[in-house]
């Protein structure tokens, strides 16, 4: 039997970042994948939780790869360890709903865990800032990243310069890229992710040339990058930045923000702009567009960049991580 539980939020059409980053620990000997079936939305929901965790997790240990971070209080006899993403919906919401999340989501879960993994130094900032937590219970593991085979090209890929986004919440800052593109007639946009009322107002009463999906699966978002000719991640706060890194794997230019997490992980692969000043994004985008060597060397550092977060490195912390806190010798 498995000796790690490695627990997951329910699965849900569209959302898999998680899942993606943590794909290669599942695989390993001595894991097994764990599922909630349920999200805590309600009273009913928590009960259905409790009782699924109770009577279904049966490994000695757990690791709870995101997001449910309150498994860690359900279980709290079992050591545990607690990966963290971010804080940023925490940081967004006011008033008793934000004390709620904190304290159910965060504050209890990080007494409770044994050891707490972030994965960039901008989410363990974020929680030193917000709870009470011991910065030596707190250690950074980066996202890993599986480097794909491809070909990239610099020449433009569309007749129209297409630029993609993922992401529609509003530290995604859309708003700003809709200003900088609205008398561009040789743009058109890619957006991944739901939009609100408001965005979708925005883009049509400025005739913005787009398309829009959603709940689209790993394959599908990998045909829409290979459509686009740079990808538009000017967030105004990440706890990591996946996309910056598989925009650079599939050969497509990054604009992103010079705050938070994104210069850490974009390395020397992209063009970094101030997320809240507009002329700066304008610009930028007008340079990519225009200056085809300059687009090549965005490529090609984008593609040098993706080397710094390998799989083999990313397992190897995770191992040792677990040989500290569960005091056990693994296999892998």
């Amino acid at each position: 039997m498995a000796r790690i539980a490695l627990v997951f939020r329910p699965p849900e059409a569209g959302k898999f970042s998680i899942e993606k980053v943590f794909e290669p620990i599942s695989k390993m000997p001595d894991i097994e994948p764990f599922y909630l079936k349920v999200n805590l939305n309600s009273a009913n929901n928590l009960f259905k939780i409790i009782t699924q965790c109770v009577t279904q997790l049966d490994e000695e240990f757990i690791h709870v790869s995101g997001d449910v971070h309150y498994v860690c209080v359900i279980l709290f006899w079992k050591k545990s360890i607690l990966t963290i993403h971010d804080c940023n919906r925490y940081e967004q919401l006011k008033g008793i709903r934000k004390h709620l999340m904190g304290l159910i989501w965060f504050q209890l879960p990080l007494i409770f865990c044994n050891k707490c993994v972030v994965i960039s130094d901008t989410t363990k900032n974020q929680l030193l800032k917000n709870f009470w937590v011991r910065r030596g219970k707190i250690t950074t593991i980066p996202n890993s990243f599986s480097i794909p085979k491809i070909k990239s090209s610099v020449k433009r890929r569309n007749q129209k310069f297409t630029i993609i986004s993922i992401g529609t919440k509003s530290n995604k800052n859309l708003l700003m890229l809709f200003k900088a593109v609205k008398d561009s007639s040789e743009v058109q946009l890619i957006v991944v992710g739901q939009l609100s009322k408001l965005q979708k107002g925005f883009l049509e009463s400025e005739n913005i040339s787009y398309s829009n999906f959603h709940d689209v699966s790993e394959a599908h978002l990998s045909e829409l990058y290979s459509k686009s000719d740079l990808l538009y991640f000017a967030s105004t706060s990440e706890g990591f930045g996946l996309p910056i890194l598989e925009a650079q794997a599939l050969g497509v230019p990054v604009m992103t923000s010079n705050i938070s997490s994104m210069p850490f992980v974009a390395g020397k692969g992209a063009h970094y702009v101030n997320p809240h000043d507009l002329s700066q994004i304008k610009h930028g985008i007008e340079k990519i567009i225009t200056d085809e060597l300059y687009r090549s060397k965005l490529i090609e550092s984008g593609l040098k960049n993706i080397n710094r977060f390998s799989k083999k490195e990313y397992l190897s912390r995770y191992r040792h991580l677990y040989k500290d806190v569960f005091k056990i010798d693994l296999s892998w």
